[in-house]
């Protein structure tokens, strides 16, 4: 064996002697595989966005440093602009109406001042946009902050103070006002006193409160944001959650129905067939209920009637069905599998266990700024299988957790009735 495979070894040395050129070809149609199967994946990435014509990849452009500012600077929401704007308006507002107490100021003193006020304003929003927020953005919302961050965020802050402060002054002295204020004077009661402020002193006091706005600005920003994402990790837990509890909900039926089936297919294939159909789409819905918790109540209707076409195979001389749904409330979301789990728990515990014939109702309709929704079935006798009253529990939290609380479950056992009843908002 040894033998063997030197002399295998032997030969491919010798190949690759006898044909020198040999290596060279097969390394070459190695790249021209890579080539092709990299110029494949990067028209997917074209094709689907990920990749730009450029030839870099967003995510990556994203990654860096300035990348990222620049996206920041790009990308704003609509709620942002609108407080920006706010913001703004609302700071000349006030300097007008400060102004307008003010009774030693004449008619071009407050010009100038409310010009001043409007370039600090436009200044803020610019300065506020393009440095702060992005500032913000990269060193502390999609990131953790660190000493160094809280410094530099300092820095920047009082960069921007003082750029504010030299800009309206500029602006100021440019529209051919006097010049900045010079004095203060305080009134208490009948005393007066005055400080009179010149050169850096005055400089450090403006720069001191433009550096007041500018703090309570980004203090604003990261409350806001921070708002925002306990919100964003509170919906994705209650996804999370909902989604659990809705994968804990597994068809109990299933070996009934396989078993139904089976002995149904001796006697009617077609319908036997039809009943393997229905089967197949409760299991599709439930198998893909990780993308999509919500269903419309068209579509909770639809499986509800599957199943209960599945268990007529088993108790049609005691079981019927309908179904009253107002049109206006077809479209209204549901957790998946609601109306299931309700129709199901009337069947297992209100249908089966009782000789005589039974029903199961289902009704929906509109009220008000609500939606009832109404799963009845006749009620004879207690059931031999002991109800844990995990279903409708399981049922009420998926409820609550889907409308934010809103949602009310009850029911209500009568001498020959169940009555399960919901109310959801509309």
């Amino acid at each position: 064996m040894k033998k063997q495979d030197e002399r295998s070894e032997h030969d491919m040395k010798s190949g690759q002697k006898s044909a020198p050129g040999a290596q060279s070809t097969y390394k070459k149609e190695i790249l021209d595989m890579d080539e092709l199967s990299i110029g494949v994946q990067r028209q997917e990435r074209l094709s689907s966005g990920r990749l730009t014509a450029g030839g870099q990849s967003p995510t990556l452009r994203a990654g860096t440093f300035l990348g990222r500012w620049w996206h920041s600077i790009r990308h704003a929401s609509q709620p942002y602009w609108v407080l920006q704007t706010i913001n703004s308006v609302g700071s000349v507002f006030i300097t007008v109406q400060v102004l307008q107490s003010a009774a030693q100021f004449g008619g071009a003193q407050r010009s100038f001042a409310l010009l001043g006020a409007a370039s600090d304003a436009v200044v803020l929003l610019l300065l506020t946009h393009v440095l702060v927020r992005p500032l913000l953005q990269v060193g502390f919302v999609r990131n953790r902050a660190t000493l160094l961050t809280w410094v530099g965020l300092m820095v920047a802050l009082m960069a921007c103070a003082a750029l504010s402060v030299c800009f309206t002054d500029l602006v100021t002295m440019l529209s051919g006002a006097r010049g900045p204020i010079q004095e203060i004077r305080f009134h208490t009661g009948t005393s007066e006193f005055g400080i009179t402020l010149s050169g850096w002193q005055l400089f450090a006091m403006q720069v001191i409160n433009a550096l007041m706005a500018y703090v309570l600005w980004a203090a604003v920003y990261l409350g806001w944001k921070a708002i925002a994402a306990r919100r964003e990790l509170q919906r994705k837990v209650n996804h999370a959650r909902l989604w659990q509890l809705t994968r804990q909900m597994g068809p109990h039926f299933l070996f009934n129905a396989f078993n139904s089936i089976r002995g149904l297919m001796y006697e009617d294939i077609d319908r036997a067939s039809q009943l393997i159909t229905r089967l197949s789409d409760l299991l599709r819905v439930q198998l893909g209920m990780h993308e999509d918790t919500h269903q419309s109540l068209r579509d909770e209707c639809r499986m509800a009637r599957d199943y209960l076409e599945i268990e007529l195979v088993r108790l049609e001389p005691r079981l019927s069905y309908s179904f009253h749904i107002a049109a206006d409330c077809e479209a209204f979301l549901l957790p998946t599998l609601t109306v299931l789990t309700a129709v199901e728990n009337a069947v297992k515990h209100g249908i089966a266990p009782n000789a005589a014939p039974g029903w199961v109702r289902v009704e929906a309709r509109r009220s008000g700024r609500h939606w009832l929704l109404e799963i009845t079935n006749s009620y004879d006798q207690p059931s031999s299988v002991q109800s844990t009253g995990i279903g409708l529990k399981n049922l009420r939290e998926r409820l609550l957790l889907s409308s934010n609380g809103l949602a009310r479950l009850a029911h209500q056992r009568e001498s020959d009735l169940f009555r399960l009843r919901m109310e959801l908002p509309a």
